[in-house]
């Protein structure tokens, strides 16, 4: 497989996996020293505990949070640039329950080997 049908399945898999909230194969695949950045949101976090740690505070915060399809998937030597809506309820403050969030984002994901080493979104 080459490395831009890799990184297709990777990010399809990893799409996959969030949907799912699927904290194992999150974790199986990404880099222990990954990096996550949510840069219109102020969120970063460094290394796989602080990753997954953020992961339980949007699932806390927004249950049935979730990404759609995408609409793009560009890819470019050791990255993928995807574009997609991310959509969920949020379930406690703020901005006020039951408040249905629509991000339109650019999410870069950034690959050693067949892991994830950078996730970026803007959006």
């Amino acid at each position: 497989m080459t490395a831009p049908h890799r990184h297709r399945a990777i990010v399809a898999a990893y799409i996959e996996a969030y949907n799912d909230f699927d904290l194992d194969t999150l974790a199986r695949m990404m880099h222990e020293d990954a990096v996550l950045v949510h840069h219109n949101r102020g969120i970063c976090a460094r290394g796989l505990p602080a990753i997954l740690a953020q992961y339980r505070r949007t699932h806390t915060l927004m249950p049935n949070r979730r990404f759609l399809l995408p609409r793009t998937v560009e890819t470019v030597q050791d990255c993928a640039f995807v574009t997609h809506r991310f959509v969920g309820t949020v379930s406690a403050e703020p901005p006020r329950p039951d408040a249905e969030l629509q991000l339109d984002l650019l999410t870069v994901f950034r690959f050693r080997g067949p892991r994830i080493s950078e996730y970026h979104d803007y959006g």
